[in-house]
């Protein structure tokens, strides 16, 4: 793993722990701000990361965009408004639904590619 790619790593674990950590802390209480934030840019700059590094080891842009913006969507439109309105153990929930969902997609556009390319 180069330089680059471990400290990315790093901070976007940093950002993701930060939120998490808070929400085991008091899991039926709502996130405060700073921990809503951590959370939210956790997981997008994980996505971010993936992006800018497929993206950098020639992954054409329009397969890396196949999955990186549901993941822009579904932070946006889904973990956001859950780490506000739910309490800390449902915009955890959530996250890791659109972690889950996305992983999903990725098999299944992998598994379509090799299918159309083998048959």
């Amino acid at each position: 793993m180069s330089r680059r790619r471990r400290r990315t790593a790093r901070s976007t674990g940093r950002a993701l722990s930060g939120g998490l950590g808070t929400a085991v802390a008091e899991p039926g209480h709502h996130l405060p701000p700073g921990a809503r934030r951590a959370l939210c840019a956790g997981v997008l700059a994980f996505y971010t990361a993936n992006a800018a590094i497929s993206l950098r080891y020639g992954d054409p842009a329009g397969s890396v965009l196949g999955w990186y913006l549901p993941s822009l969507l579904l932070v946006l439109g889904a973990v956001v408004p859950a780490s506000v309105l739910l309490p800390a153990w449902g915009a955890v929930g959530v996250a890791a639904a659109v972690v889950l969902a996305l992983t999903t997609l990725a098999k299944h556009r992998v598994r379509r590619r090799a299918a159309a390319s083998a048959g």
